[in-house]
């Protein structure tokens, strides 16, 4: 067998491997299609308490999104009830590595900071996911908590020309690599150096908003992926299909 074939079977190979192994580090999977159901297969909990305000389904991305209008509409993610009216959160907790990968649209900047993603409390090990609106734009901040106050936070401006468009938003952070990202419409705009040995909790996420500080977030989001480890940069896996798919048809 040629080097070439050899090359492209391995390749291949490994494609395959990793996309049976993606599967099973996928945490949760939220497609907003008309559910708040999780389609990862771990059976995590979306929306105790349903949707909550004037929360309702549009047309997203891929197929459905839920819209939140920025005054006390929001989701329970990754909770269970427990019996009394209330939920419990469920999730993964100590965790070195976590990734969120969804699709979020606003007609507008916030006029308030608002969460996109935010765990129900701030604790030790938690992560959220916010939009500032300071010096007049939207900050996206990966927020991790480490003690008394949020620490390492990597920051991405959303330009003006991206208002009222799906933006592809992507925050990784990873203490063993120690390093977070963030990502919009996968180009990498920000990443910062971070410590060692810090663990970060996955689950009992309020989406739109923020459970605690309220923090209402006026806009759109879909297709919620919520992933245990730090996912490869989105433009490098786009390159090594292009490119073994080139060297496919080459050779045939």
């Amino acid at each position: 067998m040629c080097r070439s074939k050899i090359v492209v079977l391995i390749a291949l190979c490994l494609i395959a491997v990793s996309a049976q192994a993606v599967p099973n580090q996928l945490v949760a999977h939220f497609t907003f299609d008309g559910n708040l159901l999780d389609s990862s297969g771990n059976g995590y909990t979306g929306g105790a308490g349903g949707l909550v305000g004037q929360t309702h389904y549009v047309d997203g991305r891929f197929g459905q999104a839920l819209d939140f209008d920025g005054d006390a509409d929001f989701i329970q993610l990754m909770v269970a009830s427990d019996g009394m009216g209330g939920w419990v959160g469920e999730g993964i907790n100590d965790q070195t590595a976590v990734s969120y990968d969804m699709w979020i649209k606003m007609d507008a900047y916030q006029t308030h900071d608002a969460g996109i993603l935010s765990s129900r409390e701030w604790y030790w090990g938690d992560t959220n996911l916010e939009v500032h609106s300071y010096f007049g734009f939207d900050k996206v901040y990966l927020i991790n908590v480490q003690g008394a106050v949020p620490a390492e936070n990597p920051v991405a401006t959303i330009p003006q020309a991206k208002l009222d468009q799906w933006v592809h938003l992507i925050a990784t952070y990873d203490s063993v690599a120690g390093e977070a990202k963030i990502y919009l419409d996968d180009v990498l705009v920000s990443q910062v150096a971070i410590a060692p040995g810090r663990v970060v909790d996955i689950g009992n996420y309020t989406l739109g908003g923020n459970a605690l500080f309220g923090r209402w977030f006026d806009g759109q989001i879909d297709d919620l992926k919520i992933y245990n480890y730090a996912i490869p940069e989105p433009a490098t896996i786009s390159l090594l299909v292009v490119g073994i798919s080139a060297l496919i048809r080459r050779r045939k």
